[in-house]
This record gives structure tokens, C-alpha cells and sequence, in this order.
């Protein structure tokens, strides 16, 4: 992940990411450098997301699927929104940007696992 790359999965990385490093050459963001960045994130999401979903929904987990649509859903908003919100100043989305990136992380790790769990008994 070039994320993980870039602001080491950190705090004061992810910062620095967003308002820019001199000792590291990196630029603070722009708004319009946000907009390039997380147009196809949010292509990629939401196509990610609606796959795996959409097999759960024809699994016997299917009760599972809802609550997990509106979690997903809402976590990825805010992973994908959240740096407008860093570079505007406001840091405890620094936060909120890594917490929502891994919660979201682990639930699609948790949706492909109850969709081999689903293969293995059918």
C-alpha cells in the first residue's frame, strides 16, 4: 500500500502527508490534489465493497449484510473525506482518517472470510 508507504501508518507520517515536509520534499496538499487523490479511491471502495456485499447477500449470512452495508459505508466516507478536514487544520482527523481505514480494512477481511466460510459448508 503507497499509503502505508508514504505516512507509515502514523500519526505525525499522516500529517506530514497533508500539510507537507521540508526534511522529507514532500508538498502540502491542495484541495485539488485531495479531489485528484481520492476520485478513483472512491470508484475503488464502493466497487470493492459492493462485490463482496452482493455475494454475502446469497450466503446464510445474509442477516449479517445490512448492518454491514451501512458500516461500510459510512467508514469509507470518512476515510475518504477525512482529509479535506486535515488539511483544513482540524487534526483529530488524523485520527479519525487511520481508525476508519483500518476498521474498513478489517471488515472486508471479515466479509471475505464469511464468504469462504459460506463456500466451504454449501
Amino acid at each position: 500500500m503507497l499509503y502505508a508507504q508514504k505516512t507509515s501508518f502514523s500519526f505525525l507520517g499522516t500529517l506530514n502527508y497533508y500539510f507537507g515536509c521540508e526534511t522529507r520534499f514532500i508538498v502540502a496538499k491542495t484541495n485539488m490534489g485531495i479531489w485528484k487523490l481520492i476520485l478513483p479511491h472512491i470508484f475503488a471502495f464502493a466497487l470493492l465493497s459492493m462485490l463482496l456485499l452482493h455475494f454475502l447477500l446469497f450466503t446464510k449470512f445474509k442477516q449479517k449484510a445490512i448492518p454491514l452495508v451501512y458500516t461500510l459505508f459510512i467508514l469509507q466516507f470518512l476515510e475518504i473525506f477525512s482529509p479535506f478536514l486535515i488539511s483544513k487544520g482540524i487534526v483529530f482527523f488524523v485520527i479519525v482518517k487511520l481508525l476508519s481505514l483500518i476498521l474498513y480494512l478489517a471488515l472486508l477481511i471479515f466479509v471475505f472470510i464469511l464468504l469462504v466460510l459460506s463456500m466451504r459448508q454449501s
